[in-house]
This record gives C-alpha cells, structure tokens and sequence, in this order.
C-alpha cells in the first residue's frame, strides 16, 4: 500500500496454543471527559484456537507498579497492588507479536452483539459501546444501535446499570434518614 499510513495488522503467537495467529478484534479507546487519551485498551483473539486476552495500556500497568513500591510497607497494599500488576502485564509478556506474520484467517470476531429492529424487523448493527463509570465503579454499558434497513436508531442499557441504579438509591435511602437524624445528650 504505497502512500498509506495504515500500520500492518498486529499478529501476536497465542499462549494458548502457541501459534501466530492472534490478532485485535476490538480497540476501545480511552476518554477523559469527552477528549482521546490516546490510550486503548484492546481485545484479541486467537484465530486458531479462539482464547481471548486482554492488552491494557501500559501506563496503567506502571501506576499499579509504582503504587506497589509506594506502598511496600504497608505490606498488604504493596501485594495487592504488585499482584495487580502483574496480572495486568501478563498478556502482554505470554502473548509476543510475531514480526511478519501473515494475517489469519478472521474465525473469531470481536463480542459486540446484533440486535433485530422493531420497526421493520431487519438487523440493527450496534454503532457505539459507551461504559459508564461513577467514581470508578462501573455503573453500566449503553448501546446504540442502528438498522441497516430502516435507519431507526435506538440504544440499550445493561441490567448492571439498572442494578447499580437501584443499589445506590437504597444506600441513600438507608444513609439519608441517619445523617438527618438529631443527636440527643
């Protein structure tokens, strides 16, 4: 491909199986407050064998190793933040890119589900994935999804959302009242 700057699909040899033939199959890039990173966090998966793995970016597995030195004395900190880690970096260290190998054949494709339109009944193709955090926690996945024939957009929220939704509206239900409470002498 004269003139392109398209990079040349990343092979990676599977541990699984212990061939070349794991490729990404989803590149979720990371945002701060509406604006690319320029981090992603990737999913691949063997072609040969279909064990997936997880490359997350490498800078958060520093924080997490630096957060282990810091955190050393304390002991259980330091082994929970290093066992963090490690396991972090372990896909990137059992699963090395092959220089030049041939792209596989696609058997195993990314999870990213396929939903049937409600206005004419044709397959609505999901368009973005959007997962929601409050203060870290995961509070949910959206799904927008568009049909090929009609057009009609829609979009999804996973029951965790709901369960979050409804787990913090008990805690303040209970905490509120406790808070507002006098305190009698």
């Amino acid at each position: 491909m004269m003139g392109s700057d398209a990079a040349a699909p990343e092979v990676r040899r599977c541990a699984g199986c212990g061939q070349a033939a794991a490729v990404c199959v989803a590149d979720w890039q990371h945002t701060s407050m509406g604006m690319r990173s320029g981090a992603s966090t990737r999913d691949f998966a063997c072609q040969a064998c279909g064990r997936r793995f997880t490359l997350v970016p490498k800078l958060r597995i520093w924080v997490w190793g630096v957060s282990a030195v810091l955190f050393v004395w304390t002991c259980v900190l330091g082994v929970v933040f290093g066992g963090i880690a490690a396991w972090q970096a372990w896909p990137w260290h059992a699963n090395p890119v092959v220089p030049g190998a041939a792209m596989p054949a696609l058997r195993f494709r990314a999870d990213i589900p396929v939903r049937r339109c409600g206005s004419c009944g044709g397959t609505a193709s999901c368009r973005q994935v959007t997962a929601k955090r409050s203060s870290g926690i995961p509070t949910g996945t959206d799904h927008a999804f568009e049909c090929s024939g009609c057009g009609t957009r829609f979009t999804t929220t996973s029951v965790w959302g709901h369960v979050m939704l409804w787990l913090g509206r008990l805690v303040s239900a209970v905490r509120n009242p406790l808070i507002a409470a006098p305190i009698e002498r």
